[in-house]
Formats: C-alpha cells, structure tokens, sequence
C-alpha cells in the first residue's frame, strides 16, 4: 500500500494524543484524524475515473 509508513505514523500519533491529557488535545485530534483520513484515501489505488467527476 502506498503511503503505508505515513499512515502508520499518523496513527501512532493518534493513539498518543488520546492516551496524554495535554491542553487542546481535541483539537489536536480533530486535525490528525482529517489528515489521516486524506492519507488513507490518497493510500487507495488510482483508478481511471476521479472521484466526483462524471464522464459523459
């Protein structure tokens, strides 16, 4: 998979933020959990068709 070691880094870092009781966790949280859900998609593989886009 793509991207795996990012992914794999971002999850780590998940899981610290939400063991640590640190000022602003949640929003810390909030914006790992976006940049880990961009990475997982960007980790898919490629097809002909983009996403959202119709043909026709």
């Amino acid at each position: 998979m793509r991207g795996e070691s990012r992914l794999t880094t971002l999850v780590q870092l998940v899981m610290d933020e939400c063991r640590a009781q640190r000022p602003a966790r949640h929003v810390v949280l909030e914006r790992l959990l976006k940049l880990l859900l961009i990475e997982a998609l960007r980790s898919m593989p490629i097809c002909n068709a983009c996403p959202g886009v119709m043909s026709g």
